[in-house]
């Protein structure tokens, strides 16, 4: 009788028991295998993320040094415009003072001759009239 239970009651008992802890072991061991991969993946994800942030880093880096080798050169460009600018104005108002000396000093003979006319009402040949105004020239200079 007792291995009549035994063989109805122990054999399938142990048969549920075997298969539990056989399903336990699995789910541990499957378990374990995700956590391994979670952390796997974990470790590549902080890898991929410092990788990433020595890129941001790097790239920072070269826009700062493009942006001052940019900045320097607009400068450069900015003083060399300037300066020819005012070497233009300069070059421009020894220009307009060479034409301001011409033209008074047209003006001048044009009035001193005007001059010597009304005070010598004698009538002067062409060549001494032209010395006249030469003489008058040379000492207005």
């Amino acid at each position: 009788m007792f291995g009549l239970v035994s063989y109805f009651l122990y054999t399938p008992l142990k048969e549920n028991v075997e298969a539990r802890r056989m399903k336990i072991k699995t789910d541990i061991d499957s378990a374990e295998m995700l956590n391994k991969e979670a952390s796997e993946d974990r470790i590549k994800a902080e890898k991929e993320l410092k990788n990433v942030k020595a890129e941001a880093k790097q790239i920072l880096t070269n826009s700062k040094s493009q942006a001052d080798s940019e900045r320097s050169e607009i400068i450069e460009t900015a003083k060399t415009k300037a300066d020819s600018m005012l070497e233009e104005a300069r070059t421009q108002g020894k220009r307009e003072v060479e034409q301001a000396k011409a033209a008074a000093e047209a003006e001048i003979a044009n009035i001193a001759i005007m001059a010597a006319e009304k005070l010598i009402e004698k009538e002067l040949d062409e060549s001494t009239n032209t010395k006249l105004v030469e003489e008058l020239i040379s000492s207005i200079k």
